[in-house]
């Protein structure tokens, strides 16, 4: 095979790998997981395998801990800090862990260790659970707007229909991006739900409740469309929780270092070594479009196969 078409072809693969670059200029490793804990300004990253990499520290003036953690569309990772009984700060930052943008909410996240945790909608705009309400933000405003209200909301997530799920203490509701009750899903028994999160290709609904007598530390596969049971495991105190674009689940921990577990929610590891309980992924190349190219790319090669 002539090497110039070799170089050709690692040269793009490259290029779908190199890291993933926001409008601000900052870097981040496509791939790469991210996760926080309560009482802590660290944010910690690793490589995709689990290998732990390095952290940076969230200065104590944005607030007391890192919460929830995400990345947005403008390639910036977003955390939130608790602000005591005054709310909540919500921090754009760069890879170096410079803040970039700040935003702010009044739900008192500090109230509960598993507050705080932030999702993206499909346009943009994004939410964040804490206290007993889902608080949501536009990228152009500083003040975020109360949308939603239930007993003690822990998490939420985009779905396809530019809808959301969220989860409190004993329910999961879908709501329009301004709050109205679409539907409850309740034919799973929620008690102390913690985290969540949602699979497109599958339909697929995951869910961590501290639970209760014979059911405690559940984390839980339901329907997407009856919201029925239809796989659970337990995990220590989980919590937050994120699908990787290989397509695993990580659960982080109140007391363990996150789990790792397949669509199935057959067990597989843990991301490092140490307890933390917010996750997130830097985004990736969509895998079909790195599958096409590469299978071009193949073609192309064959047709110098009479060199090899």
């Amino acid at each position: 095979m002539r090497i110039s078409n070799l170089f050709k072809f690692f040269s793009l693969l490259f290029i779908l790998t190199v890291p993933y670059t926001a409008t601000e200029g900052s870097t981040f490793t496509a791939g790469h997981i991210f996760t926080s804990n309560y009482f802590s300004n660290a944010i910690n990253y690793y490589q995709n395998d689990g290998t732990y990499v390095d952290s940076f520290t969230v200065p104590s003036i944005y607030g007391k801990d890192v919460k929830g953690v995400a990345f947005g569309p403008d390639g910036l990772l977003y955390a939130v800090t608790s602000t005591g009984t005054s709310g909540f700060n919500v921090l754009a930052m760069d890879s170096s862990g410079a803040v970039k943008k700040t935003y702010f909410g009044t739900s008192y996240v500090a109230g509960n260790l598993s507050s705080g945790k932030i999702t993206f909608g499909e346009n943009g705009d994004f939410f964040v659970a804490g206290g007993n309400s889902l608080t949501a933000f536009t990228p152009t405003n500083a003040s975020g707007s109360i949308i939603y209200n239930n007993n003690q909301v822990f998490d939420a997530t985009n779905l396809p229909n530019g809808n959301l799920l969220v989860l409190s203490a004993y329910d999961l509701h879908e709501i329009t991006p301004v709050g109205s009750v679409v539907r409850a899903l309740t034919s799973a028994y929620i008690v102390d739900g913690r985290g969540l999160a949602y699979d497109a290709t599958t339909n697929s609904i995951y869910v961590s409740m501290l639970g209760f007598t014979n059911n405690y530390d559940q984390l839980m596969r339901l329907n997407g469309k009856t919201g029925a049971l239809e796989n659970s495991t337990v995990y220590w105190y989980g919590d937050d929780i994120m699908l990787t674009a290989d397509n695993r689940v990580i659960v982080g921990s109140r007391t363990l270092a996150p789990g790792i577990f397949d669509l199935d929610l057959n067990y597989l590891g843990t991301l490092g070594t140490k307890q933390q309980m917010f996750v997130a992924q830097v985004p990736v190349p969509l895998p079909s479009a790195i599958w096409l190219i590469c299978t071009g790319l193949l073609g192309l090669l064959g047709l110098n196969r009479s060199q090899l």
